[in-house]
C-alpha cells in the first residue's frame, strides 16, 4: 500500500504549534500533526459513496436467474417462457454474469467469481405455444381443425415469430397424439405439381393476360415454379393458388 504526503501549506497555517528547542516543531509531531489536519481535509472534501451495483460488492448473485432476466428483456418475452441450458463447468453463483446475443442458441457468456473471469458456451431457447395432433394421424392425411390441439415445445435460438396454423396442410410421416405439427412433419399442401397445366397470369404496364401453360416443377403457395408457354419458352413464377402462377415477366428464357 502507498501512501502520498503531500505538504498543504494552508493546513500548516491553520496549526501554529511550535514546541522544542529554539521554538522549532519537533520533526515527528510535525508529520503527526500535519497527517491528521489532512485527514480531517480529504474527510471533509469527500462526497457520498457509489450506490452498491448487484453482485460487485453484496452477495453473489444466481448466473441462471440473472441471464434467465436479461434474455427475456432482450426477447420482450416472460421470463417463465426463456430456457437456459448451462455447461456443467459453469459457476452457479457468481459476482456478475454478461452475454453476448446471437442469431443462433448458444451464446458466449462472461462469468466474474471473485474477481477471476469466466467465459463459456449457454445455449438459450424458449418455451412456445403450438398446435399438436390431438390424435395419431397417417401419412398424407389432410390436416382438419378436430386433428388439433394447443401445447407447447422449447425451441433453442430467439424467437422467429407465431408458427402458422396447420389446419389444411398435409402430413408427410406418422403422427402421433400429441406431437407439435410443425414443419417438416407437416407441410402446407401443392398448388401446383410438375407435368399439370396450369394458368399462367403475366401482367406488366397494365395489361393482364391469363395463359395456360404446362407446369414444369411442383411448388407450394409462394415458391418458385417454372413453367412452359405455348410458345415452347420457359418462364419462372410463384405459385398463388390451386393451379394458378403468378409469372415474372423480368426472368424467361
Amino acid at each position: 500500500m502507498i501512501f502520498r504526503l503531500t505538504f498543504n501549506s494552508a493546513l500548516a497555517a491553520a496549526a501554529p504549534v511550535r514546541v522544542g528547542v529554539g521554538g522549532r516543531l519537533a520533526p515527528m509531531l510535525f508529520l503527526c500533526l500535519l497527517l491528521a489536519a489532512e485527514g480531517r481535509h480529504v474527510a471533509a472534501q469527500e462526497g457520498p459513496r457509489p450506490a452498491t451495483l448487484e453482485g460487485a460488492e453484496s452477495d453473489p448473485i444466481d448466473a441462471r436467474r440473472a441471464l434467465t432476466a436479461g434474455v427475456a428483456k432482450l426477447w420482450a418475452v416472460a421470463p417463465e417462457s426463456v430456457r437456459i441450458e448451462l455447461p456443467p463447468d459453469a459457476p452457479a453463483l457468481v459476482d456478475s454474469v454478461a452475454f453476448e446475443p446471437g442469431s443462433g442458441d448458444r451464446w458466449i457468456t462472461t462469468f466474474v467469481v471473485d474477481g477471476h473471469v469466466v467465459r463459456r458456451f449457454v445455449r438459450v431457447g424458449h418455451e412456445q405455444g403450438v398446435a399438436v395432433a390431438a390424435s395419431a394421424m397417417p401419412r398424407d392425411h389432410v390436416v382438419r381443425s378436430e386433428d388439433l390441439t394447443t401445447g407447447s415445445r422449447i425451441v433453442w435460438g430467439p424467437p422467429a415469430g407465431v408458427p402458422p396454423d396447420p389446419e389444411g396442410w398435409v402430413v408427410h410421416r406418422p403422427i402421433d397424439a400429441g406431437d407439435a405439427l410443425v414443419e417438416p412433419a407437416v407441410r402446407p399442401p401443392l398448388l401446383v405439381r410438375g407435368g399439370d397445366e396450369v394458368e399462367a397470369v403475366f401482367a406488366r404496364g397494365g395489361v393482364v393476360l391469363n395463359i395456360r401453360a404446362e407446369a414444369l416443377s411442383s411448388a407450394r403457395s409462394g415458391e418458385l415454379v417454372a413453367v412452359r408457354m405455348p410458345s415452347g419458352k420457359r418462364m419462372d413464377g410463384r405459385a398463388v393458388a390451386p393451379g394458378r402462377v403468378v409469372l415474372d415477366t423480368g426472368a424467361n428464357r
